[in-house]
């Protein structure tokens, strides 16, 4: 990966209790297996690779790159799509 590439992982949902909820119960250990069993997205294991900052939607940017690295992001991200 480039220095400014980011490996991606993300489970998508559309209500926010249900993202509450997933918050609550997902760890780094068991992140692919809630990806595949809440996430709406169907990407396996809810990784989207390796991807440049540039290239995520603004909301993410921050976040992503201030998080320490195999770390899960405990904020609900809101997005339009």
């Amino acid at each position: 990966p480039k220095e400014d590439e980011y490996n991606i992982s993300m489970i998508t949902v559309t209500d926010k209790q249900q993202a509450k909820k997933i918050l609550k119960e997902v760890k780094v250990s068991n992140f692919a297996e809630v990806a595949n069993k809440q996430s709406m997205n169907k990407i396996p294991d809810g990784n989207l690779g390796f991807v440049r900052l540039g290239e995520l939607p603004e909301a993410f940017r921050d976040k992503v790159k201030n998080a320490a690295k195999a770390t899960i992001i405990q904020n609900i991200i809101e997005i339009s799509m």
